[in-house]
């Protein structure tokens, strides 16, 4: 089990927000906002084929990357995974990329927040 902190606090607030990790970016609103522009029945092939490949193949040394084209539900998809995984105290680090922040875009964003989550995710790992 990955990130037991981070995954009391989301479950107690819903918030995304790393402790002590100044540069990992706080995707609390894009998550909950995704979350809730989830509509039931739809989507639930793409769900279902992330639950096999982790039931399959474990949560270990494993990256769920997903990107397509503007609109395609990317942000829904990614948000539900990061939703029902880190309850799970599967996940240990999520980022989001969006057209309207550039600023969290960049390779060197996306690196030094994941690196963040992980440090504080997974005992050991500096």
């Amino acid at each position: 089990m990955y990130g037991s902190a981070v995954k009391l606090l989301y479950l107690e607030t819903r918030s995304l927000k790393v402790p002590n990790k100044p540069k990992c970016i706080d995707f609390s609103d894009d998550c909950r906002r995704n979350v809730d522009l989830f509509q039931a029945n739809t989507r639930g092939w793409i769900l279902a084929k992330v639950e096999k490949w982790i039931q399959e193949f474990g949560h270990k040394n494993r990256v769920l990357w997903v990107n397509g084209n503007p609109g395609m539900g990317k942000s829904v998809i990614a948000a539900m995974v990061v939703d029902t995984y880190i309850k799970r105290g599967v996940l240990c680090a999520w980022h989001f990329c969006t057209h309207n922040n550039p600023s969290q875009n960049t390779i060197l964003a996306i690196l030094l927040s994941l690196s963040g989550m992980l440090e504080v995710n997974i005992p050991g790992y500096t």
